[in-house]
């Protein structure tokens, strides 16, 4: 994320939440007119090695839908002006546009695990990303072209968004 967003790349960043401040997302990118929120379940595939396929399968989308929500709850975060601050800092982050700007909502995974019911999530996708208030379209990608988009879009935050939106248009 730090090669599409430079500067603007955070890892596990916090958010105030009362008193106390918690893990907002595993990663956070932005720029003025593109916020990115990560939420990372690649080692969840990898620790169901051992299971059955229909075992394995329901952990897998658990897991999916887990992050999904995780991710809409960074965003509600994010869109209600809640201070956000990098891992174990004391400054909050300035996020422009964070009211208005495209979000992207992304669960990686390790791999697209074959005896996952993918239409089912591309429905909830839809579903997730219809909601106005976080203003975000959600995806579910595999490390593997997560890591291939991001590298393909070095310094470009406006063509890894591009990217994501033509992705996310094809899965709706």
């Amino acid at each position: 994320m730090d090669s599409i967003y430079p500067g603007n790349a955070y890892v596990s960043p916090d958010v105030q939440d009362g008193k106390n401040r918690r893990e907002l997302t595993d990663v956070l990118g932005f720029r003025e007119d593109f916020i990115c929120v990560v939420q990372a379940k690649a080692l969840a595939v990898l620790t169901a090695r051992d299971q059955g396929s229909g075992t394995r399968a329901a952990n897998v989308t658990k897991d999916i839908k887990k992050g999904m929500r995780q991710l809409a709850g960074a965003l509600t975060n994010i869109r209600n002006g809640s201070d956000i601050f990098p891992h174990e800092e004391s400054t909050p982050l300035t996020l422009p546009g964070r009211d208005s700007s495209l979000a992207h909502a992304i669960v990686v995974l390790s791999e697209m695990y074959t005896f996952v019911d993918w239409k089912a999530v591309a429905a909830e996708v839809a579903t997730a990303s219809e909601n106005e208030f976080r203003r975000a379209l959600f995806h579910v990608l595999d490390i593997q072209e997560f890591a291939s988009l991001a590298n393909n879009c070095k310094d470009v935050a406006e063509t890894f968004s591009n990217r994501l939106f033509q992705r996310w248009c094809f899965i709706k």
